[in-house]
């Protein structure tokens, strides 16, 4: 092919555009657009439009296919501080078919521990709960704690113990020993519930 233009009468300043360079990039995008159609089946429009939600309906009102499988998408509980030597907890998650549930509230209360003088808080009844949860639910891992501002560090560490694990023990105070652990929650957050509840006495 030659350029794009070519001199004309120079004494007349006229300009030939070679419009043969053009014609060939259509016929080109020409040939293109009907192999691609050619290719496509009315079969794939169909799923397109199958996968179109319908009108006023939002995406998440859709049914879950059959073989879904039920997992939950958040896991929260909320620590409240009700005296130096009680705690409240409520689980709320959220899962992917069944929505929103909660567990609780369960009163966490605490003892105090003469010979290391702190307290240990008693969370076995949360602990049970969430390995009920747990069971229903075993491929979830991650949980977030928001705790109060004022309710002491022991206790959030004592209750991200109560959270990540289940541990069966036998015998008392000495003889006491662990006879199993097992895996709850293990991946744990720690945030606060903006709330700075007053010091009971």
């Amino acid at each position: 092919m030659g350029g794009a233009a070519e001199e004309g009468d120079p004494k007349k300043g006229t300009v030939h555009v070679n419009v043969i360079p053009m014609i060939d990039m259509l016929i080109l995008l020409l040939v293109f657009q009907l192999t691609n159609f050619a290719t496509s089946t009315f079969e794939d429009a169909a799923d397109i439009l199958a996968a179109m939600p319908s009108y006023g309906q939002s995406p998440s009102e859709e049914e879950p296919p059959p073989d879904a499988e039920d997992k939950i998408q958040s896991l929260t509980i909320m620590v409240s501080k009700l005296s130096e030597a009680e705690l409240e907890a409520t689980v709320n998650y959220t899962t992917t078919l069944s929505g929103a549930g909660s567990l609780g509230p369960f009163k966490i209360p605490a003892e105090f521990d003469q010979n290391n003088e702190m307290y240990t808080i008693l969370y076995a009844e949360l602990t049970n709960e969430l390995y009920e949860l747990k069971k229903n639910y075993p491929t979830h891992k991650s949980a977030i704690i928001r705790v109060d501002r004022n309710i002491r560090y022991e206790f959030i560490v004592q209750l991200m113990d109560a959270v990540r694990q289940k541990t069966t023990t036998v015998g008392e105070g000495a003889e006491r020993k662990v006879t199993e652990i097992e895996e709850l929650f293990p991946q744990i957050s720690i945030t606060d519930t903006g709330r700075d509840t007053s010091e009971d006495s």
